[in-house]
């Protein structure tokens, strides 16, 4: 086993759940493992611009319900697994193995979930101490950066595509200016720093007196005050760091050994071992399942190798 490179990617299991047997239920979000040290960071942020932090308890929303819930759909034949709807894939109940494995192709480590959890709410589950990390862009997160290089350790991601809608300007346009701390607008206008937000970003606006007259003011913000909002996560500059790494010699290379490494394992545990579907129901069960078969399958190399 090599464990200075780690590649870490998550894979879908179909449950044995009919999709059309369930029902609406209020349920409380998981809590992010990073809540409380950016919440500290947030306030410290907020009071050296002379504003009042954040209490540190759950508020009501505006609708009056409990903040941090949401309406989910559950399997009435297995509750313990998730609604899973992904790009052109049909909506099924599913699980997800989230999987670590090496450059060899053994695996390393699992943690199987519901299929409604998203692989970056499960990396420090089956993150290892290792040299470099590859992950794929459901990965490159401001926390999941940030903990990788506090580690010492490097992140190896892909590009990820601007979300911005068609005919506006595209996020990296929107230049941060450092020293001077505010935003440099494609018109070289500046966004001045407003506040931090709950979610842990900063907020940069621009003057709507300038705004006004701007000719490209449609390709920028169609909001009725006229204003331009920009935000920038207290931990953008781990993201910009792994962008960096992304570019050398050694990021490009590992990045590219994810198709013949983690990629693989999940072909041959869904074309060799049945992995596309499972026939348990119940988290645990299911987990049983998937780490037999990952064992099986490092057996099968260890005598391959013998």
């Amino acid at each position: 086993v090599d464990a200075k490179t780690i590649y870490i990617d998550a894979t879908h299991v179909k449950a044995n759940a009919n999709k059309n047997k369930n029902r609406k239920i209020i349920a409380q979000e998981l809590a992010k493992v990073y809540d409380r040290q950016l919440r500290e960071e947030i306030n410290a942020e907020r009071t050296k611009h002379g504003k009042k932090g954040f209490e540190d308890k759950d508020d009501d929303d505006n609708d009056g319900e409990t903040a941090h819930c949401r309406e989910v759909t559950v399997s009435t034949t297995d509750p313990e697994s998730g609604l899973f709807h992904k790009g052109e894939h049909k909506v099924v109940f599913a699980y997800t193995a989230h999987v670590a494995c090496d450059e060899h192709n053994f695996v390393l480590g699992c943690e199987v979930t519901p299929g409604n959890v998203h692989d970056s709410m499960v990396f420090d589950a089956v993150y290892e101490e290792v040299e470099t990390v590859t992950v794929d862009a459901g990965y490159k997160t401001p926390w999941i950066c940030k903990k990788v290089l506090d580690d010492g350790r490097e992140i190896s991601v892909p590009y990820k595509r601007p979300m911005t809608k068609e005919g506006f300007f595209k996020r990296y346009e929107y230049v941060y200016d450092e020293y001077y701390d505010c935003i440099l607008c494609p018109n070289n206008q500046v966004l001045k720093y407003s506040t931090a937000n709950r979610q842990g970003y900063r907020e940069y606006k621009s003057d709507p007196k300038i705004c006004m007259d701007c000719l490209d003011r449609m390709r920028c913000t169609r909001s009725r005050n006229l204003q331009k909002v920009v935000t920038r996560h207290l931990w953008d500059s781990y993201l910009e760091q792994a962008e960096d790494f992304r570019h050398s010699a050694k990021g490009r290379s590992t990045y590219s050994r994810r198709s013949q490494t983690i990629e693989r394992v999940f072909a041959d545990a869904k074309e060799k071992h049945a992995m596309r579907y499972t026939l348990h129901r119940g988290l645990e069960r299911v987990r049983n399942s998937i780490m037999l078969t990952f064992t099986a399958m490092n057996l099968k190399k260890l005598a391959m190798w013998a």
